[in-house]
């Protein structure tokens, strides 16, 4: 979320137009917030659309899209290649966010490899998304991120675009039917975002560049 801009912009334009209203953030994951959306603990949430299932009583606004990289070592042979396509990392170890058995176990990133016919071998967790990054780059494993990922320069870490038309969903989430005009106001803040990034759509990487020429993803 910090990487993208979204929550900075929307707030921002929020707290412009209603100074007077307080507004108490905290880090939840997914499940979480939409648990409490459900149950009236938040009024709204932030988080990447796939990392949890859909709860009846909450409504999402696509907020911003972003293509997949895979970040890894500068001395990884990948790392010489424009981009990768996703067969080139089945052998690969990879590093994934969360604990073992959690929602991002089985998140869309996994969805990517199972339809490239295998399953990511993990060979480590972590539960900071930037650790993620610092792993990679001292040659523990690969990992596939959201492309605003790459706006953290550690040395020796390198992203290079993934060839799938999958895109990676930031969303906002709030509870259907809201009626409080405070809650109203930041929704309409959402909206606004999403329809000026939406336009920013990225297009997504077909071709894998090999010696000037390309061959489709996963040839």
């Amino acid at each position: 979320m910090p990487f993208t801009g979204a929550l900075s912009t929307i707030l921002r334009g929020f707290r412009a137009a209603h100074p007077n209203v307080e507004l108490i953030l905290s880090e939840l994951t997914a499940p979480q917030q939409n648990e409490g959306l459900e149950n009236g603990a938040l009024d709204f949430g932030m988080f990447r659309c796939g990392y949890s299932a859909r709860r009846p009583g909450v409504q999402i606004t696509p907020l911003q899209r972003e293509r997949y990289d895979v970040v890894m070592s500068n001395s990884h042979p990948l790392a010489a290649h424009d981009c990768i396509a996703v067969t080139e990392l089945a052998e690969e170890p990879f590093i994934a966010f969360g604990a073992a058995g959690s929602s991002a176990m089985t998140s869309p990133i996994n969805d990517i490899c199972h339809r490239a016919g295998f399953a990511p071998r993990i060979a480590q967790t972590v539960t900071q998304i930037t650790t993620i990054v610092s792993l990679a780059a001292a040659g523990l494993g690969v990992a596939i991120v959201p492309h605003s990922l790459s706006q953290l320069h550690i040395t020796d870490a390198v992203f290079r675009p993934l060839a799938v038309e999958d895109v990676s969903m930031l969303v906002f989430a709030c509870r259907r039917n809201e009626q409080a005009p405070a809650t109203l106001a930041l929704i309409q803040e959402a909206r606004k975002y999403g329809a000026k990034m939406a336009s920013r759509m990225p297009q997504p990487i077909l071709g894998v560049i090999r010696g000037g020429e390309t061959a489709q993803a996963g040839e």
